[in-house]
């Protein structure tokens, strides 16, 4: 069971389909019972639900004793809310009309910390994203000003060990974070729309990091990426999503069936560091490696 979590109902009933949840990823140091501005950020949406899971505490990044960056725990948190909705709607004939499915496949966004979490979350288990349709749903993965792994947010070499540590232990502890190296782990998403906003004048993630993400998409001739760089914006800004090209992103939700399967293409790289921690790719699951960590 989740920790706790703030859900949204939609505007409108699920008229006899059950559409996707939106899950959305908060930011290091947001509570989002607290602060009212992450869950007022994001518009309130005509058919599905809006899911803002607390990542255990307002601090979900990698610090052991607050959180783990959406990873792991937090991880499993976030996904664990979508199956307490879903138990909750069932069990509740008042909320039949606004039911979920179960393990349902989602829509993805965050900021910041969130927004790595959204790249996290996504290339892990990328099954459980909507999307992988050629002229499917238009947006299924948001990830704003989020840093694209905690190694190249505070990379060791700024540390004051990184002076003058031994490059063998240097070796081991690079090869613990693996993991968490989401850019190593884009392939799995080549087929999910994704659209990457930053803002251009971020004074705390810089640009860099969603603009390389980007760049190894399209290197990996992911069709159905973009990137909005939004001039003139710092790190956060209100309208970070809530603007006409997140909303004509999230709109084209309504216009294909929810039920409508995911094809599978006649080739697909699949990337698993960590199997525990893995889902599945067009059903395809790695159950263990021969070599841990590679």
């Amino acid at each position: 069971m989740p920790t706790a979590y703030l859900a949204v109902p939609p505007i409108l009933g699920s008229a006899g389909k059950l559409y996707p949840p939106i899950l959305a990823l908060h930011g290091a140091g947001v509570d989002i019972f607290g602060q009212q501005f992450w869950t007022q950020s994001i518009p309130r949406n005509k058919h599905s639900w809006l899911v803002f899971p607390s990542g255990r505490t307002s601090w979900a990044r990698i610090i052991v004793s607050n959180g783990l960056g959406w990873h792991g725990p937090s991880a499993r948190d976030a996904l664990e809310a979508l199956d307490s909705l879903f138990f909750i709607l069932k069990n509740n004939s008042h909320w039949k009309q606004w039911e979920i499915q179960s393990k349902p496949r989602f829509v993805l966004l965050g900021h910041s910390n969130g927004g790595q979490g959204a790249w996290y979350l996504a290339s892990r288990y990328p099954d459980r994203i909507l999307g992988g349709m050629k002229y499917a749903f238009t947006a299924e993965m948001i990830p704003a000003a989020g840093y694209i792994k905690s190694q190249a947010y505070v990379p060791l070499t700024m540390s004051r060990s990184g002076h003058f540590i031994d490059p063998a232990l240097r070796g081991l502890l690079e090869t613990s974070l693996t993991p968490d190296d989401n850019d190593l782990h884009l392939s799995n998403l080549v087929d999910i729309p994704v659209l990457a906003i930053h803002g251009a004048e971020d004074r705390n993630v810089p640009t860099w990091h969603s603009r390389e993400a980007i760049s190894i998409l399209r290197a990996q001739e992911a069709e159905y990426v973009t990137f909005q760089e939004d001039a003139g914006k710092d790190h956060w800004y209100s309208t970070v999503f809530d603007n006409v090209v997140v909303r004509d992103f999230l709109g084209c939700l309504m216009n294909e069936s929810p039920s409508q399967a995911k094809k599978i293409p006649e080739e697909f790289t699949l990337t698993v560091s960590d199997p525990h921690a893995s889902g599945s790719l067009y059903g395809w699951k790695i159950e263990s490696l021969l070599l841990p960590g590679r």
